[in-house]
């Protein structure tokens, strides 16, 4: 073999090596690129697997703004009602600077102090201080201004008694309410109450569930050491002319004129309550009448739905049933007198009815006037008037005797009607 063929040959096999060579890499690399890839995957997975049982952190930007909300879903029930009554309250005060008020516990309907009655009223003072807007009497005050003026803690509140509180501890207004037990929440109803004139200015309201912390508070009665200040009334010594504190307690029988078997006027009744023993009543008061001065009337004070039952009531086999009321605007739901199973209708904009016998009224020349509504009965005949009027005869065969009178309708608004005087009288 000649030296060219010598060197062509070691060429050749020097090739074929290198290619040999270059291909074992292209067959390593991809393996390794394939192992990478593979523990890649297996260590993403055990990153993801981990991330999803444990809380991820966010950004400190998103802590900053998440705080806030997660405060907010951690208030309770209780706390967001009273933060809400609250600002119903201080929405009706007006004018500059700190304003001069005093808090009293909230009663039942029958002026009985519960936990919860005064845990609202503490709430309302923390709350209505820290607003900024009122200077709060404290409440040890209270206490020695009642002591000193010999006034008893009844859970009532009088005009005379309000402006001499206010006289005596320089505020503005009173803060006071009701608190009355439903079946599967509790109504709060507030009164704002001038301290120069006694009378309500203003009123604010809201609806808690019961839950296991409101139905002990609410089964808690005051403790008899703890007399803090309520919503109060003299002594009987001080104002003789006034119900009494026991009476106070109890239903009061409506004073009978004489040829009648019912009749209340509403003189009698505390401002800012209603008649003890009506059933309902949550969104009425009795206030002092700015349409006939020295009178009173029944008027709501919050928004509607409105309803009260008056139970127990002596009805004859004929009588009549008048109610004197005042319509403050034109309803778009009727007025409704249920006298047992007798059903009356007054619609101001629609079909009034007399059971299921309709009728239409104009109620143009009435609206913001006091009416009489009469509703008579004499054997089986029934009639009804408006200022003494007949607009509607039905007869009802085997009526049976009404034991009750309940009034009602579902205006929203407050101040929507006043009523002056219910009375009935045997024929």
């Amino acid at each position: 073999m000649n030296r060219v063929s010598v060197r062509r040959n070691t060429f050749v096999l020097f090739g074929v090596v290198l290619l040999a060579a270059l291909f074992v890499g292209d067959v390593f690399a991809v393996a390794f690129a394939d192992a990478a890839s593979s523990r890649y995957q297996v260590a993403k997975k055990k990153k993801d697997k981990k991330e999803d049982t444990q809380p991820s952190v966010a950004p400190d930007t998103s802590v900053q703004t998440a705080a806030p909300a997660a405060s907010t879903s951690s208030k309770s029930e209780l706390d967001i009602r009273m933060e809400s009554l609250a600002n119903q309250i201080a929405k009706n005060f007006t004018g500059g600077g700190k304003i001069k008020i005093a808090v009293f516990n909230f009663v039942d309907l029958h002026g009985n102090t519960s936990q919860l009655g005064m845990f609202i009223a503490e709430e309302l003072i923390t709350r209505l201080f820290q607003c900024g807007s009122f200077e709060v009497v404290e409440r040890r005050l209270i206490d020695k201004v009642l002591e000193e003026q010999k006034l008893s803690t009844t859970g009532l509140l009088d005009a005379d008694t309000a402006q001499k509180i206010g006289s005596v501890l320089g505020v503005k207004a009173i803060v006071t309410g009701t608190v009355t037990d439903l079946e599967s929440a509790v109504k709060v109803n507030a009164r704002i109450i001038s301290a120069d004139t006694g009378t309500v200015t203003a009123a604010a309201g809201e609806t808690i569930n019961k839950d296991n912390d409101v139905s002990k508070l609410l089964a808690a009665l005051r403790p008899a050491q703890t007399a803090a200040a309520d919503s109060i009334k003299p002594d009987a010594s001080a104002i003789s002319s006034k119900t009494s504190p026991a009476s106070a307690q109890q239903p009061v029988e409506p004073k009978l004129s004489s040829g009648t078997f019912f009749s209340e006027d509403f003189s009698t009744v505390t401002n800012g309550y209603i008649p003890a023993g009506w059933v309902g009543g949550d969104t009425f008061v009795v206030a002092d009448s700015q349409k006939r001065p020295g009178t009173k009337a029944l008027s709501t004070a919050t928004p509607g739905p409105h309803a009260f039952v008056i139970q127990n009531i002596p009805f004859p086999d004929d009588w009549v049933w008048e109610v004197q009321m005042r319509l403050l605007v034109s309803c778009c739901d009727p007025v409704t007198f249920d006298l047992g199973d007798l059903s009356v209708g007054f619609h101001t904009n629609g079909d009034s009815w007399l059971q299921k016998s309709l009728f239409q009224w104009d109620d143009n020349a009435l609206c913001n006037q006091i009416v009489v509504y009469t509703i008579e009965k004499k054997g089986d005949v029934f009639r009804v008037m408006i200022n003494g009027k007949q607009f509607s005869m039905v007869r009802i065969p085997g009526f049976k005797k009404p034991s009750s009178f309940r009034f009602g309708f579902k205006e929203n608004g407050q101040n929507a009607c006043g009523i002056y005087k219910i009375e009935g009288r045997p024929l």
